[in-house]
């Protein structure tokens, strides 16, 4: 029997990037994607190509069928009719961006359908800002019927743009860790089910399958993105802008090096509960994980743009001015600047 939109959960992935684009495919490829019970859409803000294929590896080539369109958030929501409105937004949006991009998708939200119920997924490497945790903290007082859910991707991918093709390699990982960014009521919970699968449970013992990433639910979410913050830096850090696999890493900053470093964020980061052998261990993980991959912050650099990499710059900058201990960490400022050198920036005076 054909589902109606009515009864569908329907997802929109904002950002048509490597992760977005292949996010979008899995939630197509899922348990429920495949009977019909998930919409997904994509909302990108410059146009993709027509052709959009996916080299998985052992998983063969898959093409991909989920509409993108550019339209801006309010005439996005203007284009819907009721039963079409999306009920979960998944945020795939590079970390500079996504605060700005979220309070356009809150404030469209609010001013066409207040009542709505939606779930926000923010899917962005880097830190979520104070300003975008004070909104949802905001919101949750005001009881409104949001859900706001923070997932880290430790999954490598990439994407190729042609004329008149785009395609999207998966070059290794699985795993999703993932925590509700505020008290996870029941309705979220009913809600995340509708689209991670009918065995959802919140228990951090429990993996769930999203078509081939694993979700799994941890507390701390916020000490975690820090951990995984420190290993996107490292890597385009080290590598610079440049088409250089993750597996390379070693060959451009030793383990005494990367230690010592762990040391300066673990302190500077005290505040988190972040420890140096946490920092330390993530990045050999992932590194391990995502071996064949590029990270997204040196191919992006690569091709002229830096502008992912000067926002951990500057947080880390603004982080060490806002410490109570910015003497400590003459040695991590030293290396920003060093840094900045290897990606062509100027430094901070």
């Amino acid at each position: 029997m054909e589902i109606s939109d009515h009864t569908k959960t329907q997802c929109l992935v904002v950002g048509a990037g490597a992760l977005g684009l292949l996010l979008a495919y899995v939630l197509e490829n899922s348990s429920a994607g495949r009977q019909g019970r998930l919409a997904v859409r994509v909302n990108n803000r410059s146009p993709l190509a027509e052709t959009v294929e996916f080299n998985l590896g052992l998983l063969g080539r898959k093409n991909f069928r989920s509409s993108v369109d550019t339209a801006e958030p309010e005439e996005w929501l203007n284009s819907c009719d009721t039963h079409s409105l999306p009920t979960v937004v998944f945020l795939c949006t590079p970390p500079e961006l996504t605060q700005d991009i979220f309070f356009q998708w809150l404030s469209a939200f609010a001013s066409r359908f207040p009542q709505r119920e939606v779930q926000f997924v923010f899917c962005n490497n880097g830190i979520l800002t104070p300003q975008t945790l004070a909104a949802i903290a905001l919101k949750q007082a005001q009881q409104v019927n949001l859900s706001f859910i923070r997932a880290l991707f430790f999954v490598g991918s990439l994407r190729s743009k042609e004329a008149k093709k785009v395609e999207v390699q998966w070059t290794g990982g699985r795993r999703v860790i993932w925590d509700f960014l505020s008290h996870g009521s029941q309705h979220a919970f009913e809600l995340m089910q509708n689209w991670l699968g009918k065995d959802f449970a919140a228990e951090s013992t429990q993996v769930d399958q999203l078509g081939f990433m694993e979700w799994q639910h941890e507390g701390e979410i916020t000490r975690i993105e820090r951990e995984k913050f420190f290993t996107n830096f490292m890597l385009a850090a080290g590598i610079g802008p440049n088409l250089a696999k993750n597996k390379t890493l070693s060959q451009v900053i030793s383990e005494r090096e990367v230690a010592e470093l762990a040391e300066q964020f673990a302190d500077l980061w005290q505040a988190h509960r972040i420890e140096r052998d946490a920092l330390i261990q993530m990045l050999r993980t992932t590194v391990n994980a995502t071996s064949e991959n590029i990270n997204s912050l040196s191919y992006s650099g690569a091709f002229g743009n830096s502008a992912t990499m000067a926002w951990f710059l500057s947080t880390l900058t603004e982080d060490i001015r806002h410490s109570t201990r910015a003497e400590k960490h003459l040695q991590l400022t030293q290396f920003l600047n060093s840094v900045r050198l290897k990606w062509g920036m100027p430094n901070e005076h």
